[in-house]
């Protein structure tokens, strides 16, 4: 999410974090909708869990903010929220979202750097179903 275009084009905008993880959210039951399947959210500790998991319930009852507004039937049960050092499949996620960020927001100068966030990336990249910046 472009935080910077969000601040320009909002008086008071929700935090980012709400707003990345509803349009999460919605991608996680459009996929499951494509698939004929149901999806069950894991997620790397925040200190707002608590939050997220309220704002999931809406979500469910009213449906999620925005003009693309879902009330997620593919999304079964809550957020589940855990330790990343305790899962492989969240510190996966970890990485896949950290060179996505990296290789999308910093011009990397030092070639070996590159190389390698290239060649991991080429090893990740396939399973990531969806990829996108949200710039209001």
């Amino acid at each position: 999410m472009d935080v910077e275009a969000q601040l320009e084009r909002y008086v008071d905008p929700h935090p980012p974090h709400d707003v990345v993880l509803g349009h999460l959210l919605e991608s996680i039951n459009d996929v499951a909708h494509a698939n004929d399947q149901k999806a069950v959210v894991v997620a790397d500790e925040v200190h707002a869990a608590e939050r997220h998991r309220t704002n999931f319930r809406h979500y469910r009852r009213s449906g999620t903010p925005g003009y693309q507004s879902s009330r997620l039937p593919q999304v079964i049960d809550t957020i589940h929220f855990g330790p990343s050092e305790h899962s492989r499949l969240l510190q996966a996620v970890d990485l896949a979202t950290f060179i996505y960020r990296r290789r999308c927001t910093v011009r990397e100068t030092n070639d070996r750097a590159r190389k390698t966030l290239d060649t991991t990336w080429r090893h990740v990249g396939g399973a990531v179903s969806r990829s996108w910046i949200w710039r209001p």
